[in-house]
């Protein structure tokens, strides 16, 4: 799955349940951008994530 499709919130399980050596992908096609790409949404989302949490602790 593409990670940029995914919901805001995912909950991972434990990948070696899924994979022999618990890694999933192909670090081969890794870049700097993607990285960045990644941290930044990631980064994002936790950011809409907190101030969504923060709203209905305060209601």
């Amino acid at each position: 799955r593409d990670l940029f499709e995914m919901p805001p919130v995912h909950i991972a399980t434990d990948f070696d349940n899924n994979t022999k050596s618990g890694v999933i992908g192909d670090p081969t096609l890794a870049t700097r951008e993607k990285g960045e790409r990644i941290v930044k949404e990631l980064i994002e989302r936790l950011a809409d994530f907190l101030r969504l949490f923060k709203e209905e602790i305060n209601r």
